[in-house]
């Protein structure tokens, strides 16, 4: 007769094992994981009987789905479906039947045969008619555990990779191999953890074989001694002849039943194959670095062993670290395993070092960013285990052994970013490179050959145009370069990302390529910084400084133009102080880094340190500077002191930025955004803020006249929006809301949601709206407007002040008086913190919160603010400023509202109307 049998792959050996209890007069079908059969229909024949196997790996795998019905199923339908329950581990529970369960958790295999028999009998699954042997040959009964057993302890910090065990024993028991061994490689980088993931599944899994044996397969030697160990143990002669011994060893070895063999950090030689185990019974798991195993395994027998994801390597850590940890310990286990890169070894010996030395994780991962090298160069917990950094020397050394410039490149790539180096750079800028390696990678099948021996040994990870390294083979690789080699491939490094650095960094094409590029370029600097310099020659150090300063100074200048302030300042900081060293503050190169340092600085709303760059610079610049220097110079200057009100001044260095472009021929040496354009876009700035629009207009006109990028191509709209609400031109308003619309629609996929020209068109289309009544288009737009700028700058930024201002008003227009109120006093608070309660831009604020407390019912409020806004613009710009109009217009409507024959109103509204006529011809 005929019985089913369902079960994961991994609970193969009590089929055998039942198969062997039950005899031959009965035979098992056996089928994997499945859904319920179906019921039994009247008139049909009856449906064969089918025993589930319950493990705790398969309730572990398998909660759910097809097996939830089984867990749920009451003993009526299980019989209804033929099916029977037969549970193998005790740790299985929640199962709802009971007459059609078998346990054979209780007692040895004698006990388990005889509860199996009766079960089957008296569901009637086994005929009476149909007899067992009374003493079968019975195969090893699973719980016993194996009958030869030599694996090393466990590994007590390995936790967790649940899937990748079951990956591995689903493998062991289903894929055959060229060899006609069903077996598994695992493979992958020195110190993942392949060795202690073989060791975890050899201690769960063991019960599942009859022999577990754990043999050292680095060399030749070391193999065949452990196999003649193995022998000895499986009965096999002593015989002189080791080749003969080892000969009879793999006979028996084939014989077996069921035999597991872990071959630890093994390589693919060809001495392999003469000792290759083979056999039905046979199952290999291979721990290696090399994961081409052709002739030995398939390619679906091979297992790629990553690093753990961040959370899951932190808990690790905290686990094998002990002791007590506060909550603060969970982020510093976080910031440790980020900066070890997740590896399970490194984070081992993090844990240990922490026990040893009785510190917190916060006090090593300070110890990590101050004396990282030596303690991955020399701390090991104990005498069995080296440091971290020599996990990877053996292979380095033999990866150039095989394949010369394998070195080289890996010291190249260890002064990059490691996560993203592509192909493509290295080989498109080859001879920035130059020497060997140049030559190397400026052909293609060379260069193929050192890829594929660095793969071959799991030291880097190949795309089809990138490479990957773990950041802890770059410290490696580091740790065994003298100063003066890495201040070699540091120079070679810098040298070739600042040639693939794109020099017109405002061109939007170029893009793409700067924000690869930009990790390479933070590297860069941070290895500079690491480098001791005092240990090598002057002409090696000034070359060096030399190129990575310019490097800092092109990747700075990019990130202002992206908007990116933190990290321009950053990168352009550290330009300047390397400038600094190697030049005089006189020199164009430190010049340009000043200017543009002041420039984030003034982004960034440090004014103070903005003017003290600005003037530092200026003071520096001497009658031999470059003409295009000293205009970039005096131009920074000048936009700096517009922020200061200091509107003459501001107009004479721009004038004198002006002029000395004109004794330039080209604009192309001067950085992004700058230029006749930029600068005479500033000069109408400064006499749109004095009040003399028709000036205004003919510098915008001429600024536009040269061609703009994206940086200034929307520099004219606000100027014109705001001569056409003086003059009432509608038509020309709701033309430029809708240009500004269009332009977003363009621009917003390519410079990002944030970026500072997209939030000024959100502002500048609002704005639009807002006078024309759009209430609800202005409020979306300024909305977005200020979430940009809460995300970009901060929300104590004078810009999101900017955007607070303009939604404030638009809210107390609307149906949220509170919110609009609040935001504008918030607004209000930012300027007078930022500029002093006497500047022009808080007169802006006063002005805007007073008409919105107009709005909202508080007159003596209202009226208050407003004329403290009026006498800080007469202050600051005279009695006749366009900006007054609307202070008078609002405060000559309040007057009106509390006395219709009011003789200060009627003046105040006749003022605001001269000096709408006064700007009337600028239109």
């Amino acid at each position: 007769m005929a019985l089913h049998i369902d079960c994961a792959p991994y609970d193969w050996m009590w089929v055998v094992w039942m198969s062997s209890a039950l005899g031959t007069d009965v035979r098992l079908d056996t089928a994997l994981v499945s859904a319920l059969p179906p019921r039994n229909e009247a008139g049909h024949p009856p449906l064969p009987w089918r025993l589930v196997i319950v493990s705790a790996v398969r309730v572990t795998q398998s909660p759910n789905g097809a097996d939830r019905a089984l867990w749920e199923s009451e003993d009526a339908e299980l019989q209804a479906r033929r099916t029977i329950v037969v549970r193998v581990d005790r740790s299985v529970s929640g199962l709802r039947a009971t007459s059609c369960l078998v346990d054979l958790t209780h007692g040895d295999a004698s006990r388990a045969r005889i509860i199996l028999d009766r079960a089957l009998r008296r569901l009637g699954a086994l005929p009476e008619t149909v007899q067992i042997p009374a003493d079968p040959v019975l195969v090893r009964f699973p719980p016993d555990g194996p009958i030869l057993c030599r694996i090393p302890p466990a590994d007590p910090t390995f936790d967790g990779r649940e899937d990748v065990l079951t990956e591995l024993h689903q493998k062991l028991v289903t894929a055959d191999s060229p060899s006609g061994t069903r077996g598994v490689c695992l493979w992958g980088l020195g110190g993942v953890g392949k060795t202690s993931l073989a060791l975890a599944y050899a201690h769960r899994f063991q019960q599942y074989y009859e022999t577990v044996w754990w043999l050292r397969a680095e060399t030749e030697a070391d193999l065949r001694g452990d196999l003649v160990d193995l022998g000895t143990r499986l009965g096999v002669p002593t015989d002189p002849d080791m080749s003969a011994m080892l000969r009879e060893v793999q006979q028996r070895i084939s014989e077996s039943e069921s035999i597991l063999l872990i071959l630890d950090n093994a390589e693919p030689e060809s001495w392999l194959q003469d000792i290759w185990p083979r056999g039905h019974g046979v199952r290999i798991i291979v721990t290696t670095r090399r994961p081409d195993w052709t002739g030995f395994l398939g390619a679906d027998q091979r297992i790629e062993v990553l690093p753990p994801e961040l959370a899951d390597a932190a808990h690790l850590l905290l686990r094998a670290s002990e002791g007590e940890r506060p909550p603060q310990e969970q982020e510093a286990a976080r910031a440790v395993a980020a900066d070890l890169g997740c590896l399970p070894l490194a984070l081992a010996h993090a844990a240990a070092y922490v026990r040893q030395s009785g510190i917190t994780l916060q006090q090593f991962h300070e110890l990590l960013t101050t004396s990282r090298q030596r303690l991955l160069n020399e701390y090991h917990p104990n005498q069995s285990s080296m440091p971290v950094a020599l996990t990877w020397s053996l292979s380095l050394r033999r990866s150039d052994d095989h394949t010369p410039g394998t070195a080289d490149l890996m010291a190249l790539c260890a002064m990059l970013a490691p996560d993203e180096i592509r192909r493509s750079l290295l080989q498109k800028h080859a001879s920035a490179v130059g020497g060997t390696l140049g030559i190397i990678l400026a052909d293609p099948v060379s260069f193929d050959a050192v890829v594929r021996s660095l793969v071959k040994y799991s030291l880097v990870k190949a795309a089809p145009d990138a490479l990957r390294l773990h950041r802890l083979v770059q410290d490696a690789v580091l740790s065994d370069l003298t100063a003066v080699d890495a201040a070699r491939w540091l120079t070679r490094a810098a040298s070739m990302i600042l040639r693939a650095f794109p020099k017109d960094v405002e061109n939007l094409e170029h893009w793409p390529a700067c924000d690869q590029l930009t990790a390479h370029v933070q590297a860069i600097v941070a290895r500079h910084d690491q480098l001791p310099r005092d240990q090598c020659a002057e002409q090696t150090v000034h070359a060096l400084i030399s190129v990575v300063a310019a490097l800092a100074l092109r990747c700075g200048e990019y990130q202002l133009e992206r908007g990116n302030f933190g990290t321009a300042d950053s990168l352009l900081s550290r330009a300047m102080e390397l400038f600094r060293i190697i030049t005089s503050e006189s020199d164009a190169r430190h010049l340009v880094a000043s200017a543009r340092g002041a420039l984030v600085s003034y982004r960034l709303a440090d004014l103070g340190q903005a003017r003290h760059r600005a003037e530092t610079a200026l003071a520096a610049c001497s009658e031999t500077t470059d003409p295009a220097t000293y205009a970039l110079v005096l131009h920074t200057l000048s936009r700096i002191l517009i922020e200061f009100s200091e509107l003459d001044d501001a107009y004479r260095l721009a004038q004198a930025a002006h002029t000395a472009l004109d004794r330039t021929s080209t604009d192309s040496i001067l950085p992004a955004g700058e230029g006749r354009p930029a600068v005479e876009r500033t000069l109408g700035i400064i006499e749109w803020r004095r009040g003399d629009y028709p000036s205004a207009v003919q510098w915008m006109h001429s600024a536009n006249s040269h061609g703009q990028d994206h940086a200034h191509r929307h520099s004219f709209e606000p100027l014109e929006l705001a001569l056409a609400e003086l003059t009432g031109d509608r038509e020309h308003i709701r033309s430029i809301g809708e240009q500004a619309e269009a332009s977003i629609a363009t621009l917003e996929p390519v410079l990002g949601s944030d970026h500072r020209d997209i939030v000024g068109l959100r502002n500048l289309a609002g704005e639009a709206a807002a006078i024309l009544g759009n209430l609800d288009t202005a409020r979306s737009m300024f909305t977005a407007a200020r979430d940009g700028l809460v995300r970009s700058h901060g929300s104590e930024h004078p810009s999101t002040a900017w955007a607070e201002r303009s939604l404030g008003g638009i809210l107390c227009r609307q149906d949220a008086p509170e919110e609009g109120l609040a935001l504008l006093q918030h607004a209000l608070a930012i300027y007078e913190r930022q500029y002093g309660t006497t500047h022009p831009y808080a007169a802006e604020g006063l002005a805007a919160l007073g008409s919105a407390e107009a709005v909202c019912g508080s007159p003596e409020q209202a009226e208050l603010h407003l004329r403290e806004a009026r006498r800080i613009v007469e202050l600051a710009y005279g009695p006749d400023h366009p900006k007054l109009v609307y202070i008078l217009e609002d405060l000559a409507a309040l007057l009106l509202a509390r006395d219709a024959a009011s003789t200060e109103a009627a003046a105040l509204s006749d003022r605001a109307t001269a000096i709408r006529l006064d700007a009337g011809p600028a239109s």
